[in-house]
C-alpha cells in the first residue's frame, strides 16, 4: 500500500488466494506476506510520475528468492482498467531461475506482475483492492520442451488438470451403463467466456471458434426426457459406428479387431471426410445389416461377435444399420469444420452460411442417426418459423434441448412467439416454461481453486 512498508528478513511462501492467474481460470498466485522495497518517485520506480511527498511500495514476491531486488513494471499509464493477459513488456523479467510475483500501487492503481521462470504469465492493472481477481486462458501458457525447467512440472500441471478431470468424468458416466462420449465433460471443463470450443480428442485439445457477431443462441427444451441409462438406444448408436468401423477397416485391409472408432479408420488410411463419405457409399449398404451377415463380413462367429464387440446391453439387437451411422458421422465432423472455417474467415452472409450448417446438421441427426424425436421435430419447425437462421437438437436427442441462431433484432419477438407455440399450448410444458427458453452466450467453465 502507499506509505506502506511490510517488512521480512527471508523470502515468503506464495499461494493461491484472491489474486487468479498463471493457468487456467481460477488457478493461481497471490501474496499473502512480501518483503518490501520502499521507493520516492514515480520514475525510480517505473510507475507514472507521483505528487511530491508520496512514496511507492514496488514489493517483489518470490518462490525462488531472485538475487536481487526488481522493479515493479507497470502497464503504460494510459491504459485501460481490467486484466492484462500475459502482456506488459518485461524489461528485465525478475526470478529467471524461479517464480515471482510484484505489485504497487500509484495514485489509487495497482499495478501486479506475476512470473514463472522468465515467463510473464499475467500482469494487470486493477482498482486499488490488491486481492482483485485476474485470470488468464491457459493456452496462454507456452512450455519450452527443449529447455527443461523445474517449473514446467507446475506449468504442466496446470495445463493438464482440466483435461484429466474431463477424462475422468467421461470414464465415470460408463459405470452406469452408457458408451458415452466426452464432448459434454469436456467442454464443461474447458469452455472460456466469449468464445465456443472446437473439441478434438485422442488426446483431448480444446481451439477457440470466435463466432460472428449479430446473432443470439437460444436454447429451447422439448420438455421430454431420454434416460440413457435405462434404455440401449444410445448404446446401439455407438455399437453400429464400431461395426461400421470394423467393416471399413476389413475391407481397406486394416487390422479390424483393433479398430473401435469412424475416426480411426480416416487416420489409418489418410483421406479426408469427404473420401470417407465416398468409401461409405462403396462399400456399406443402405439396408440394415443382421448380426449374421456382420460375422459373415468379419468371419467371427455370433457368439464372438455378442462376446467380444457388442455391449451387453445390445447383444440381442437383431439389425443395425450402418451405412446410415457411419454417413452421418463423417458429414457431421464435415460440417463441424466448415462451421470453424466460416467462423474464422468470416464473410458476409457468415450467418446465413453457418444457419445452412446447423439445418444440414439436424435433417442428418434426424434422418441418419435417427436421435430426434416428434416434440423435437415439431420445436425446430416452430423456431425456424418464427426466425431462426438455423435450429437443431444439441445433446444425445431422444428429447432434451434445440439450439437455435437468432438474429439480435429479432430475438425478442422470437422468444414470445415460440413460447406461445409450444409451451402455452401444452399444460405440462407451460409448467417449465419458465427455465426452458432463453437466450445465452459462451461462458466459463468449472474452475480449479489450488491452495498450497
Amino acid at each position: 500500500m502507499v506509505g506502506e512498508e511490510l517488512r521480512a528478513e527471508r523470502p515468503h511462501s506464495v499461494r493461491a488466494a484472491g489474486c487468479r492467474c498463471a493457468c487456467e481460470p481460477g488457478l493461481g498466485l497471490s501474496a499473502s506476506a512480501v518483503p518490501c522495497h520502499r521507493r520516492r518517485g514515480g520514475e525510480e520506480a517505473g510507475l507514472p510520475a507521483l505528487p511530491p511527498g508520496r512514496t511507492v511500495s514496488a514489493c517483489p514476491v518470490t518462490v525462488v528468492q531472485p538475487e536481487t531486488p526488481h522493479r515493479a513494471l507497470p502497464a503504460s499509464a494510459g491504459a485501460a482498467e481490467g486484466s492484462r493477459h500475459g502482456g506488459g513488456g518485461s524489461r528485465h523479467p525478475p526470478g529467471s531461475a524461479g517464480g515471482a510475483a510484484q505489485i504497487a500501487e500509484a495514485e489509487g492503481v495497482v499495478y501486479i506482475k506475476i512470473w514463472i521462470g522468465s515467463q510473464v504469465l499475467c500482469s494487470c492493472t486493477g482498482a486499488s483492492q490488491l486481492n482483485r481477481d485476474f485470470s488468464t486462458s491457459v493456452n496462454n501458457i507456452q512450455i519450452n520442451k527443449t529447455k527443461p525447467q523445474w517449473h514446467n512440472y507446475f506449468l504442466c500441471g496446470l495445463k493438464g488438470i482440466q483435461v484429466e478431470l474431463a477424462e475422468i468424468c467421461t470414464k465415470s458416466e460408463r459405470y452406469i451403463g452408457t458408451e458415452g462420449g466426452g464432448m459434454d465433460q469436456s467442454i464443461s471443463f474447458l469452455a472460456e467466456e466469449g468464445t465456443a470450443k472446437l473439441i478434438k480428442f485422442s488426446p483431448l485439445r480444446a481451439t477457440d471458434v470466435r463466432l460472428p457477431s449479430g446473432a443470439a443462441f437460444v436454447i429451447a427444451n422439448s420438455c421430454v426426457e431420454m434416460n440413457k441409462a435405462a434404455t440401449s438406444h444410445y448404446n446401439i448408436r455407438v455399437m453400429e459406428c464400431r461395426l461400421a468401423t470394423k467393416l471399413l477397416s476389413k475391407s481397406k485391409g486394416l487390422d479390424w479387431e483393433k479398430m473401435l472408432r469412424l475416426h480411426d479408420v480416416q487416420t489409418k488410411l489418410g483421406v479426408s471426410l469427404e473420401e470417407m463419405l465416398t468409401i461409405v457409399e462403396e462399400v456399406l449398404h443402405p439396408e440394415p445389416y443382421s448380426a449374421e451377415e456382420i460375422c459373415k463380413c468379419l468371419g467371427i462367429s455370433l457368439e464372438e461377435l455378442r462376446s467380444q464387440i457388442l455391449s451387453q446391453n445390445t447383444r440381442d439387437v437383431s439389425t443395425f444399420k450402418l451405412y446410415q451411422r457411419a454417413k452421418h458421422v463423417y458429414s457431421e465432423a464435415a460440417r463441424v469444420l466448415e462451421f470453424k472455417k466460416i467462423c474464422s474467415e468470416a464473410p458476409a452472409n457468415a450467418l446465413q452460411l453457418l444457419g445452412e450448417l446447423m439445418n444440414q446438421s439436424y435433417i442428418s441427426c434426424r434422418e441418419m442417426y435417427e436421435c430426434s424425436c416428434p416434440e423435437l421435430d415439431r420445436l425446430v419447425d416452430i423456431c425456424l418459423q418464427f426466425g431462426a437462421i438455423g435450429s437443431r437438437l444439441t445433446g444425445a436427442g431422444w428429447g432434451g434441448c434445440t439450439v437455435s441462431m437468432v438474429p439480435t433484432d429479432k430475438l425478442n419477438a422470437f422468444l414470445k412467439d415460440v413460447k406461445k407455440a409450444y409451451y402455452q399450448s401444452d399444460v405440462q410444458r407451460l409448467a417449465l416454461e419458465k427455465n426452458s427458453l432463453f437466450a445465452t452466450k459462451p461462458g466459463r467453465g468449472a474452475l480449479v481453486f489450488v491452495e498450497a
